[in-house]
């Protein structure tokens, strides 16, 4: 890691990815950003903060390199350059309450200033796939693929599925565990869900097609949130954006 010297001690360099960006009314930003050398951090960044070439407005899942001194647990950003996501700079609907809900898993399963490459490449993978693919699709991919980072992933052969209402939103809630349930039915699931669902988990992010059925897609999406809310023990606040009936 280059450093560099400031009056106020030393200014680290990190490589990110934009999670979250929060506006104050003093023009100062509040940037949550999962980068490759600590892991997710947040920074200050102020109006006055200098850009290299091709540095550009911050956007949710843009690529960050930047230079930033800290300060107990949160940094003062100083020259950056961000590439933003084609998709996330002209933004539909869809994409944002997508964008928001991955992000929004990210900092339920993983605790501040822990270091972990493969998470970020994940989501640099993930930010540069939104561009030409499916976002829904993209998210379902690279939620069940952080769970298994986190360490949380279910064996899927011995699983059991149980209905538990609904999500704020109107999705179907689940319940997943690794033993029968007294008194609750479990889900039937199909051979073919279960072998798409390992599909999944296992998917590189080349350029390979990954085949899911538009049934699959829904039940592994459902499951996603549900097991999220189930092992952070946090409901999803950004599932508002998505509304079912």
């Amino acid at each position: 890691m280059n450093m560099n010297p400031t009056e106020y001690g030393f200014a680290e360099s990190f490589d990110g990815i934009i999670l979250n960006v929060q506006k104050h009314p003093s023009g100062t930003r509040l940037i949550t950003v999962f980068t490759l050398q600590a892991g997710r951090v947040r920074v200050f960044a102020s109006g006055g903060g200098r850009k290299r070439k091709n540095g550009n407005p911050f956007f949710q899942f843009a690529r960050i390199a930047f230079e930033a001194r800290r300060k107990d647990n949160t940094y003062t950003m100083g020259e950056y350059e961000c590439r933003n996501a084609k998709a996330l700079m002209n933004l539909d609907w869809n994409t944002y309450a997508y964008t928001q809900i991955l992000a929004e898993i990210v900092t339920s399963l993983f605790p501040e200033g822990e270091r972990d490459e493969e998470v970020y490449q994940l989501l640099k993978a993930y930010a540069e796939t939104i561009d030409y693919k499916d976002v829904r699709t993209a998210t379902i991919i690279a939620g069940w693929q952080l769970i298994a980072s986190a360490g949380f992933f279910p064996d899927i052969d011995r699983l059991f599925v149980y209905r538990k209402g609904r999500l704020a939103n109107g999705l179907r809630r689940f319940f997943l565990s690794d033993k029968k349930e007294d008194g609750l039915l479990p889900e039937r699931l199909s051979p073919s869900l279960l072998n798409q669902w390992k599909s999944v988990c296992t998917y590189t992010w080349r350029d390979e097609p990954l085949r899911l059925t538009a049934g699959a897609l829904q039940y592994l999406e459902e499951f996603l949130y549900s097991y999220t809310v189930q092992c952070s023990e946090r409901e999803l606040k950004s599932l508002s954006a998505l509304t079912f009936s």
